[in-house]
C-alpha cells in the first residue's frame, strides 16, 4: 500500500510557503497498548461491531472474519466476495445497516475487477444468508490505486462513500466523475433529494453534477482513505492522503471542494476549504508520515469530558497515535502501533483499536491513568 500511496506529484512553492506549524497540546498519562489483542488475521483493512460484541473484519483478498467477544477468530469466515487483491484493491470497506438488530443487513465496499462496488448483504448469525448480495452502487475504475473505500453510515442514516482520485487528479474537479469524491445515497442506493445541486471549482466555476453524479456530496479530494462522525455531534473528519507534500484531515460539509489538485495542505485559494490538521509527507520527520489511513472519534464511557470530541489518526507508515482537540491543537498518545495500520475503532468500552494490515493483528490501547488525566483516555 505504502508505495501506490505515494506519488511523483510535488506542490507548489507558493503553496509550500504557506505556514503550517501546528499547535502541539502538552501530553501526558499512562497508556498500554496489547500488539496482539487479536492475531491469525490476514492483511485486516477495516472493521464493524455487532451489537452482541462480535466483530466482522474484513480481509484484502475478499474474506470477512468473525471475532467473537472473546478474541477467539472463526476458522469459517462470514463470507468471502470475489474480488482484484494488488495494490490498493480490495476488501476495502464495511458498515452495518443503523436497523442491523433487526434487518441484519452489512454493506462493503470491494473491486471486483476494473470497477468499485458497493453491495448489500443479509447476515444469518455467523454466516451471509446466501445469494443475499444487492449491488447499492457500481462505477467504472481501471485504476489499482486511489481506491478510497470507506463507507459509514452519518447521523442521518445515510450512506456515505469515500472514493479517491484514481490517479487521475483533474478528476477530483469534475463534477462529471465521481473519483476525488465522497457520495452521500439512500440506503436502497437511490440519490437523495437534498444533496448539493451545484459546487465551484478551485477556478471559480459554478458546476452542477446531473443523473447519476448528483450523488456527489463534496468533491475536491485525493485518495479520503478513512472518515468519521462524532457520534454525538454528528461532526464529520475527512482524512485524506498526500501526494508529495501534506497529509490532512478535513472537516466534511455538504457542497465543499477541499481543493485537489489546486491545493494540498493549507491553501489561498478562495473556493477550497482548508484542511483543519497536516502533517508533513516525509518519514524522515518524526511529526511526518507517508500516508494518513485511521481515523475515529472518541467514544465510550473511559473518555474525560474534556476530551469527549477529540479526533485520533495514525499513518501508514509511523507507529504514532495523533488526537486533534476541537482547537486544532494535537497530541501524540505515547504508544507504539504497529507500522502499516489501516484503520481506528473505538470498541464499545471506550478502548482505541488499531487494524494492522501489514501485521495481520488487532491492538488494543487502554488507558492506566486516572480519570482525571488531561489526555484523551483510549
Amino acid at each position: 500500500m505504502r508505495t501506490h500511496l505515494t506519488s511523483g506529484l510535488t506542490l507548489l512553492v507558493a503553496l509550500l510557503a504557506i505556514s503550517t506549524t501546528p499547535r502541539v497540546a502538552a501530553q501526558s498519562g499512562t497508556f498500554q497498548i496489547d500488539t496482539q489483542y487479536v492475531t491469525g488475521l490476514s492483511s485486516p483493512t477495516a472493521l464493524a461491531f455487532l451489537p452482541d460484541g462480535r466483530m466482522f473484519v474484513t480481509q484484502q483478498s475478499g474474506a470477512i472474519r468473525v471475532v467473537l467477544a472473546n478474541r477467539q477468530v472463526l476458522a469459517t469466515p462470514f463470507m468471502t466476495v470475489t474480488t482484484v487483491n494488488d495494490q490498493e484493491r480490495g476488501l476495502l470497506g464495511i458498515a452495518l445497516d443503523p436497523q442491523f438488530a433487526t434487518n441484519n443487513y452489512v454493506y462493503l465496499f470491494y473491486t471486483p475487477g476494473a470497477f468499485s462496488r458497493v453491495s448489500r448483504v443479509t447476515a444469518n448469525g455467523n454466516v451471509v444468508v446466501p445469494n443475499s448480495e444487492v449491488t447499492i452502487f457500481e462505477y467504472g475504475n481501471f485504476s489499482g490505486n486511489h481506491r478510497g473505500g470507506d463507507i459509514r453510515f452519518g447521523p442521518d442514516g445515510l450512506l456515505y462513500i469515500a472514493l479517491g482520485d484514481a490517479g487521475e487528479p483533474t478528476n477530483s474537479q469534475s463534477v462529471a466523475s465521481f473519483d476525488g469524491k465522497i457520495l452521500r445515497l439512500n440506503k436502497d442506493g437511490s440519490i437523495p433529494t437534498s444533496n448539493p445541486t451545484t459546487f465551484r471549482t478551485t477556478s471559480g466555476a459554478t458546476v452542477t453534477p446531473a443523473g447519476a453524479f448528483r450523488a456527489i456530496w463534496a468533491m475536491g479530494l485525493r485518495n479520503p482513505y478513512r472518515f468519521s462522525f462524532h457520534p454525538t455531534t454528528g461532526a464529520m473528519r475527512i482524512n485524506d492522503v498526500g501526494a508529495g507534500a501534506f497529509e490532512e484531515v478535513n472537516a466534511g460539509q455538504a457542497g465543499a471542494n477541499f481543493g485537489w489538485p489546486t491545493c494540498e495542505g493549507l491553501c489561498g485559494n478562495a473556493f477550497a476549504v482548508n484542511p483543519i490538521y497536516t502533517h508533513v509527507r516525509d518519514e524522515t520527520n518524526p511529526n511526518g508520515g507517508c500516508a494518513i489511513t485511521g481515523g475515529a472519534f472518541q467514544s465510550g464511557g473511559q473518555v474525560p469530558a474534556q476530551d469527549a470530541d477529540d479526533y485520533f489518526v495514525i499513518d501508514y507508515c509511523k507507529p504514532w497515535v495523533r488526537n486533534v482537540r476541537v482547537d486544532d491543537s494535537w497530541g501524540t498518545i505515547p504508544v507504539s502501533v504497529p507500522i502499516g495500520s489501516t484503520d481506528l475503532r473505538f470498541a464499545p468500552d471506550g478502548r482505541l483499536l488499531v487494524i494492522g494490515n501489514s501485521s495481520g493483528t488487532i491492538s488494543r490501547i487502554t488507558s492506566t491513568g486516572a480519570a482525571s488525566n488531561r489526555n484523551p483516555l483510549a
